[in-house]
């Protein structure tokens, strides 16, 4: 029965609800299509409340735990981006690099970070102006950047973002090819969290709070695995890519790169005598006109005198007869002036003299001849090192008509005056890149502070005995893997003997000491070739392992590799840099609160 004591209030909320149940029977008809539209509409709308929810008074417990990091992503294109918990474990892991690098230098004196690198660890990157002089450190000139008086805060943003391309790219690729983190990585991965679970817990933290204190709001366990996973994966991605890219390498390839760049490959041997002209004595009240027509004759003087100079060479053996007197005359300056110094000094020239033994004029020519012959030789010269010391003399050497024997006259920029004669025209460098070799070391005994004890002749002649019957036993079985074997037996050697003595890539570039180097590059040198050498450290039982190719054809291969190995780079990260708006509101929040992060490190810790 209808019950006609209802208030109108009630009659209308009954009305509205019956309303309301047959939208419902009618929408539920309706096109799933409709449906669907209605939970994207309800993603828009999670998405402007999150965003709301920044921007309140919420938003600062929000971000103490890191969840705008979290979930807010920076799109790149369609297939990459990351979150803002990635962007800053990148953006601090960069500048911790280059406050480590700065702080490193600074041990050669203050300041010295700053000279070198362009970047002063004792200041916020913000504060810091960012010049192009400083590209060649970084890499990044300031075009790039492409922001007004751009700051070491521009630049380290740059950076995270395109480590972080690169390596979505990677992992993206990676995928495709089944690539994956190997089980040795994902123990170290393991390994490295629980080295920073620990420190955490010194420091009376749970990892991911350490996490977000070092790195910044967002970073967690969860996150910082996942970022170590995917470097690994790129890495393992490029290691096929490199691999992939060396084998391709054709012998037209490198030709062609040796044919297009030869001064880049060639060496050459030439001697050289240099004529400087002294600043003249000008009288008192010369003009400035009178200094120039003096200096201008001196000048003259050391061109006619080099000119003579070279008009009596005929080969390599008259270029060092012309420079020996020219060098016994400079020793006999320097004598002189030495003896001046002397007479100063607290002893007399007449002790001086008489301390020494006097030579013949005709030791003294043989010296200055000896010192000749060294000191006017320029054999195997790269083009880096010629053009170090002049442009116009590179260029001279290393232009392509030049035959062996040429000879001329160079005026430097400097103003010098050098004669040169061309004993051999670029020829390739047929030297051995690098050479593998193995060694078991007989080491000298140390002293209780570690320091290696230089032995009596006695003592030292059984260090050799000892090395001479360690090669008495590989005699008995000349094979390179009896030496292993050797060397892992009897080698004092601890950063060898494990790999049967085996030390990789020596090339004559100062990184061992001189004799093992000297062994090792001699250019007659054959597989399984062995000898005794003595260094510093003791004796050395050498077998000679293989070369690992010429250097021009290895340089040159390696070139093309580069190169190929940019494009490969320059291709999917150049253009998605040139695209990416670094100016994003979310991405400069980001900047700005490590930002904060850091100089309140810098604070704490410089100030």
């Amino acid at each position: 029965m209808e019950n006609n004591n209802k208030s109108q209030a009630e009659i209308y909320r009954e009305e509205r609800k019956a309303r309301l149940a047959k939208a419902a029977a009618k929408n539920a008809k309706k096109s799933p299509k409709i449906s669907k539209a209605k939970k994207k509409a309800t993603k828009v709308l999670a998405v402007v409340v999150v965003v709301a929810l920044v921007l309140s008074a919420f938003g600062g417990i929000l971000n103490f735990f890191g969840v705008p990091q979290k979930v807010i992503k920076s799109s790149v294109d369609d297939n990459i981006e990351f979150s803002l918990a990635e962007f800053n474990y990148y953006y601090y892991s960069i500048w911790s690099n280059y406050q480590s690098y700065a702080l490193q230098y600074e041990q050669y004196g203050t300041g010295m970070g700053l000279s070198l690198i362009g970047y002063n660890y004792a200041e916020s990157p913000k504060d810091q102006e960012y010049k192009d002089d400083y590209s060649q450190v970084t890499g990044i000139t300031v075009a790039e950047l492409g922001v007004d008086n751009p700051t070491w805060a521009d630049v380290f943003k740059y950076s995270a973002v395109s480590q972080l391309i690169q390596v979505k790219y990677c992992v993206n690729e990676a995928a495709k090819l089944n690539i994956t983190v190997t089980d040795d990585q994902l123990k170290t991965i393991d390994e490295n969290i629980e080295s920073l679970r620990e420190t955490a817990k010194e420091q009376d933290y749970s990892l991911d709070r350490f996490l977000r204190a070092t790195y910044g709001n967002g970073l967690s366990e969860k996150i910082l695995r996942n970022i170590y996973s995917e470097n690994y994966i790129t890495e393992n991605y490029l290691e096929k890519i490199e691999k992939d890219m060396r084998s391709g390498i054709t012998e037209e390839q490198i030709n062609a790169e040796y044919d297009a760049n030869k001064n880049d490959y060639d060496l050459v041997d030439f001697r050289l005598y240099a004529f400087e002209t002294e600043t003249p004595t000008y009288p008192d009240g010369a003009t400035d006109e009178e200094k120039a027509t003096l200096l201008d004759k001196a000048q003259a003087d050391e061109k006619a005198k080099a000119d003579a100079f070279i008009a009596a060479v005929t080969d390599s053996a008259s270029f060092v007869d012309a420079a020996a007197p020219l060098v016994a005359e400079a020793t006999a300056k320097e004598e002189s002036e030495k003896k001046s110094d002397v007479e100063i000094g607290t002893e007399s020239a007449e002790e001086h003299e008489d301390a020494k033994e006097e030579k013949t004029d005709a030791e003294k020519l043989a010296d200055a001849k000896k010192e000749a012959e060294e000191s006017t030789d320029y054999s195997a010269s790269s083009y880096s090192t010629v053009s170090g010391m002049s442009t116009s003399l590179a260029e001279w050497i290393f232009s392509a008509d030049r035959v062996d024997g040429e000879k001329t006259v160079i005026e430097t920029e400097d103003g010098v005056y050098v004669a040169v004669l061309l004993v051999k025209a670029p020829y390739k460098n047929i030297a051995s890149s690098s050479n593998n070799v193995r060694h078991i070391l007989v080491m000298f005994d140390k002293d209780d502070s570690g320091k290696t004890v230089t032995p009596s002749d006695e003592k030292k002649s059984e260090f050799r005995d000892k090395a001479q019957d360690i090669l008495d036993l590989y005699n008995e079985n000349p094979t390179e893997d009896n030496f292993s074997t050797l060397a892992t037996q009897y080698s004092e050697d601890e950063g060898s003997k494990a790999d049967g003595g085996l030390i990789s890539d020596v090339a004559d570039d100062g990184s061992y000491v001189e004799a093992f180097t000297e062994w090792t590059v001699d250019p007659d040198r054959k597989p399984g070739d062995t000898g005794i050498i003595e260094t510093e450290y003791g004796f050395h039982v050498m077998y000679y392992v293989k070369s690992n190719g010429i250097t021009w054809y290895e340089n040159a291969k390696e070139a093309v590799f580069s190169d190929q190995y940019n494009d490969f780079f320059a291709e999917f990260v150049d253009p998605r840099i040139s695209s990416y708006n670094f100016n994003n509101f979310f991405v400069a929040w980001t900047v700005k609160s490590q930002n904060k992060l850091i100089s309140q490190l810098i604070t704490y810790n410089y100030s």
